[in-house]
């Protein structure tokens, strides 16, 4: 495949996947994908919620399956890293001494001997990472790393149009429902000189922080005229 080849098939997938509906069928479309390009025995999408464990959003492969929730454990796996770095974690060795509880279970239960995980950005709140896995030893090298750089940076920019599509529907749900949310959304913008999806996120934020339903903050601040960020 010739450069320019690589580089239109990267683009189609960084349409097909930011036309995907929602972020599940985003994560179920990325785990396919990923799987079929780089030719590995799994794959698995997952993000870290506001509450701060890690979902599995997608699984591809059935070596993956039963072991996805353990993958996902805890707060000191491969994972959980990618989630939480940005650099790509590259695993070509399995059992890895980081990690070796867990990618021991990966060697001793299944055929994966080496694996790459890999940040895909998100939210302040909500982080995402894919993860691949190959039943080869040491099948993650530089030519392979590069494609799959690439299949990433493509893939983050496809994540964020979907997560900002959510957050416009999100908005439009809130302010149809709740009257007060609507009041708070535009005292925020007011007050604070903020566009109206970044007003009604801030006072997200002050819900989550204050462990407060979010029509409550609402409430409080159409009834002040102020918001406390």
């Amino acid at each position: 495949m010739t450069a320019i080849d690589h580089g239109r098939q990267l683009a189609s997938i960084a349409r097909d996947l930011a036309e995907q509906a929602d972020r599940q069928s985003f994560a179920i479309r990325l785990a396919e994908l990923a799987a079929k390009i780089s030719n590995v025995a799994g794959s698995t999408v997952v993000h870290r919620n506001r509450g701060g464990l890690l979902n599995i959003d997608a699984t591809a492969g059935p070596q993956l399956r039963d072991l996805a929730a353990e993958l996902c454990a805890g707060t000191d796996g491969p994972l959980w890293a990618a989630v939480t770095g940005t650099s790509a974690i590259v695993l070509n060795r399995l059992p890895d001494e980081r990690w070796r509880g867990l990618t021991g279970r990966l060697t001793t239960e299944t055929d994966i001997r080496s694996a790459a995980l890999f940040s895909l950005g998100g939210t302040e709140r909500e982080r995402f990472a894919l993860g691949l896995f190959s039943d080869e030893p040491g099948y993650f090298g530089a030519d392979q790393l590069e494609v799959l750089s690439s299949l990433v940076d493509h893939a983050s920019i496809g994540l964020s149009l979907v997560l900002g599509r959510e957050r416009v529907a999100n908005l439009q749900v809130a302010l149809a429902t709740n009257r007060n949310i609507g009041v708070a959304v535009g005292i925020a913008m007011s007050q604070l000189r903020l566009p109206q999806e970044v007003a009604f996120d801030t006072l997200v934020r002050i819900s989550q922080r204050s462990h407060r339903k979010l029509r409550d903050v609402a409430d409080e601040v159409a009834f002040t005229g102020e918001v406390a960020v």
